[in-house]
């Protein structure tokens, strides 16, 4: 549960218009699918247990926070409240000096209870509307004093999308949805076969490549030390790989080895901007995403009780403004909300004694090409021959020049194991002479 100071609300105003629901470019559908909504481009989105969390993006120096609560927290918070007023008033415990009762209101089409809070630090208001499937869910939206009124059509308007989900937002582009593997067999192993492994399952797209290898690189001491890698190669999209022996100095102070991605520095060649991810002081896991360099960098630390004594296999996917973190192959960390951009590598160090050691082994980064479901295509980078079917024993169908860009409609095997793909023309070619990138995972078996 939140603590209390966060659970400050606005007063709703009934009949204002609200936002156009075609303006919620961006879904979100929960991990276990129990619930969804809708809501603007470019807000932050990050998830706890039992909610999620939404912050508009910093206007004139204001924002709101939204915060979307599941309907199994609802119901286990409320207990038998058997409607949307009972339900509010189950939760007063849960609201910081309420203005007046708590009322029954409509939203657009839908009756929703509403309450409203404030003090002189925030203002704000919670919802709870009745959900299609069954239960309850619920919505707090607060800002900093007489600053709510600016957002107010935005927040009802996510009131007016959260329901639980149906066909229509169950796919694979929806945010919050993730094709995350709990754990990647081989983790250990060399860049190509860990690559190779996502693409087959789909986590990432095929047809990248690889930014840079790293043998080892290290440091030891007591200060802040950092080391770019890859500095004239900004990706976002990115696979990042490393083996780290991080040796702390201080238990009781926090220092962290890890490896950053999305580096962007000032004029000085210093890191002002970064995603940084890695181990810290007591065997946990450390994530910081400093994302701008006049606000404060969002840090979170996650208990994990690793044997430092002991390496360990780190790998971050980056995808558009989310994280996935593995550690020894298992997924630690899925669907950590960052920021979309681009940006640059390096290893680092952060400790508070000489003691301290960070050392990185077989450190890689991997580039990902984006990924248009169900688009998987082919990419030459010399003439190459085709074929009226999947082997060479099938007579030949002209070639193909160098940088020729054609797209995929099947796949097939011949009798010495090699791979081909079945162009859109219907002829084929086989794999290891072009470059296959896309969605080519899950392509039907042709004939």
């Amino acid at each position: 549960m939140l603590a209390r100071h966060l659970v400050l609300l606005l007063m709703m105003v009934i009949g204002l218009p609200v936002l156009a629901q075609d303006d919620l470019t961006e879904t979100y559908l929960a991990p276990d699918e129990s619930f969804t909504f809708r809501y603007p481009q470019g807000w932050e989105v990050s998830q706890s247990e039992g909610f999620v969390t939404l912050t508009s993006p910093v206007e004139d120096g204001q924002y709101v926070v939204v915060l979307v609560y599941s309907p199994e927290w609802v119901t286990q918070s409320a207990g038998e409240a058997a409607t949307p007023l009972e339900t509010i008033e189950a939760l007063d415990y849960f609201f910081d000096e309420i203005r007046g009762e708590p009322e029954v209101a409509q939203v657009g089409e839908r009756d929703v209870a509403v309450a409203q809070v404030e003090n002189e630090n925030q203002e704000g208001a919670a919802w709870v509307v009745p959900l299609t499937g069954g239960g309850y869910g619920m919505i707090q939206a607060f800002s900093q004093p007489g600053e709510f009124e600016r957002f107010r059509e935005t927040v009802q308007s996510i009131l007016l999308t959260l329901d639980t989900p149906d066909a229509a937002v169950m796919s694979d582009d929806v945010a919050g949805s993730s094709s995350s593997l709990q754990t990647i067999e081989n983790y250990d192993g060399d860049w190509e076969t860990i690559i190779a492994g996502l693409e087959a399952q789909r986590v990432i797209a095929y047809g990248g490549s690889l930014v840079f290898l790293e043998e080892e690189t290290f440091f030891q001491g007591q200060g802040n030390f950092f080391t770019p890698l890859a500095r004239n190669q900004p990706f976002a999209d990115v696979v990042v790989a490393g083996e780290l022996s991080f040796t702390e100095s201080d238990p009781a102070q926090l220092e962290t080895c890890s490896l950053l991605a999305r580096i962007g520095e000032d004029a000085n060649g210093d890191a002002e901007t970064f995603v940084d991810v890695g181990f810290a002081t007591g065997g946990d896991l450390f994530i910081q995403d400093r994302f701008s360099r006049t606000e404060e960098a969002f840090i979170e630390t996650i208990p994990l009780q690793l044997d430092l004594d002991q390496s360990h296999h780190l790998l971050l996917i980056l995808i558009d403004d989310l994280l996935d973190v593995y550690v020894d192959g298992d997924l630690a960390v899925e669907d950590f909300l960052i920021a979309d951009r681009t940006g640059t590598f390096g290893i680092a160090l952060r400790s508070v004694e000489r003691g301290a050691r960070c050392q990185g082994n077989n450190v890689w980064v991997y580039q990902m090409p984006p990924m248009t479901p169900g688009l998987c295509e082919i990419v030459t980078s010399d003439t190459v021959n085709l074929r009226s079917g999947p082997g060479t024993s099938f007579d030949r169908a002209g070639q193909l020049p160098p940088g020729s860009v054609i797209q995929v409609e099947g796949t097939n095997t011949d009798g010495e194991g090699f791979q081909w793909w079945q162009l859109e023309d219907g002829n084929w070619v086989r794999d290891d002479v072009v470059r296959a990138r896309g969605d080519c995972a899950n392509l039907p078996a042709s004939q």
